[in-house]
């Protein structure tokens, strides 16, 4: 009789999950804010293409991301130099660094973190509590793969990069000879025009940082009024326009100071009153 032996198949089967090849992260560029000098009161925006890392991977794959020190939408940082602090915030961060699944490559394998800030005003005393120098805030951007269930996987791949800001020393403008003197006219010569550096013109005494860039702003025009009269009309008064200086705007700061020359045109038209006639004017320097 012939003998049956059952066969027992048993398939066994194993499942794998796609894995991304590790990520990297580098191509740090650095958040440098416009120099400030002690006493600048205004802020100085920089957008979002400030700072920023380039992250390097499987094509469309999801990554998770970290930064240290921690940083958040709208947040803050600060730069250091010894024991002062220059502070950053309303941070602009294109991809969060909130530890999950917050980042994704495009079909190249790449994404570009980029990261803005607004500086704080400085303290906006004429001195300031800034001491000069280079101000500093590090930010290290780690990325590691995500895998299918949204888990942080494999070797890390960090790069850093700094928030800076560098504190200049304040520019300042004081009178050498600050009045623009026409001179003694009769009534009816006209224009009479007075060149930066010559006889006549006001002088200033500008000093500030060596080697920066600064602008001057002056005057379109002012008017001369007789001094005594009242009640003043059009015959007390002369006109004074077309003010320019020396050097002109734009200018760069040498060592030590450097003289601003600024001169002028008066209008003597006919029908004036004899008399001293006299009006202040200003002169505004700021770096550029």
């Amino acid at each position: 009789m012939p003998r049956i032996f059952p066969i027992l198949a048993v398939v066994v089967g194993f499942a794998w999950g796609a894995a991304s090849r590790a990520q990297t992260i580098g191509s740090p560029v650095n958040l440098v804010f416009k120099d400030a000098a002690p006493d600048d009161t205004g802020q100085r925006v920089v957008k979002a293409s400030g700072m920023s890392f380039l992250v390097s991977g499987t094509a469309n794959a999801k990554y998770c991301l970290t930064y240290s020190p921690a940083l958040t939408q709208s947040g803050s940082i600060n730069m250091t130099k010894g024991a002062n602090n220059i502070g950053a915030d309303s941070l602009d961060l294109s991809v969060l660094g909130a530890g999950g699944c917050t980042g994704q490559l495009d079909g190249t394998g790449k994404q570009t973190i980029q990261i803005g800030a607004t500086r704080h005003a400085l303290d906006g005393s004429a001195t300031g509590s800034k001491t000069a120098g280079v101000y500093p805030g590090s930010v290290t951007a780690t990325v590691r793969a995500c895998n299918a269930k949204g888990n942080c996987t494999g070797p890390t791949s960090a790069a850093s990069a700094n928030f800076q800001v560098t504190v200049i020393q304040s520019i300042s403008l004081a009178p050498v000879s600050a009045v623009l003197d026409f001179g003694t006219h009769a009534d009816g010569d006209g224009f009479v025009a007075v060149s930066p550096g010559a006889a006549g013109s006001a002088s200033f005494s500008v000093q500030g940082q060596s080697g920066k860039m600064y602008t001057i702003q002056l005057p379109s025009s002012v008017t001369m009024q007789r001094a005594g009269c009242g009640p003043c009309t059009s015959a007390d008064q002369i006109t004074v326009d077309q003010f320019s200086s020396s050097p002109s705007s734009p200018d760069t700061l040498g060592a030590g100071a450097t003289t601003l020359y600024v001169g002028g045109r008066a209008d003597f038209a006919n029908g004036r009153t004899p008399g001293n006639y006299t009006q202040t004017f200003t002169v505004t320097v700021a770096y550029q």
